[in-house]
C-alpha cells in the first residue's frame, strides 16, 4: 500500500532546489513508480493515459516533474488503474467465440 503524507504550508517555501510543493497536497512516494510501471505493463502512452485518468494529457509529464497532487487525485489514479485492469483481466477470461 502506498504511503501518503500530508505536506504542511510551510513546505510549500522549502523546496531543496525541487519543483515547489503545492500547499494541502498529498506526497506518495509509490506514486509515479506505479503509473510507470502501469505504462509499461499496459502500453500505454503517457498522454492517453492522463486523458483516460485525470482528463489530463500533461498528466504523467507534470508527476515526472515534480507535481504534487491532492489525495482525491492519488485516489483517482488509482481507481482508473485497478478499474483498467480488472477490464483487461475480463477480456482475457471471455471464450473465444467459435465461428
Amino acid at each position: 500500500m502506498a504511503t501518503l503524507h500530508w505536506t504542511h504550508p510551510i513546505n510549500s517555501m522549502l523546496t531543496n532546489g525541487a519543483a515547489p510543493i503545492i500547499s494541502g497536497c498529498m506526497i506518495d512516494e509509490d506514486f509515479q513508480p506505479r503509473i510507470e510501471q502501469f505504462l509499461r505493463r499496459h502500453r500505454l502512452a503517457p498522454t492517453t493515459f492522463g486523458l483516460w485518468a485525470v482528463n489530463d494529457s500533461r498528466f504523467v509529464f507534470d508527476v515526472r516533474n515534480g507535481r504534487a497532487c491532492f489525495g482525491s487525485t492519488i485516489r483517482r489514479v488509482y481507481a482508473f488503474m485497478a478499474e483498467y485492469e480488472a477490464k483487461q483481466a475480463a477480456k482475457l477470461r471471455q471464450p473465444v467465440a467459435q465461428v
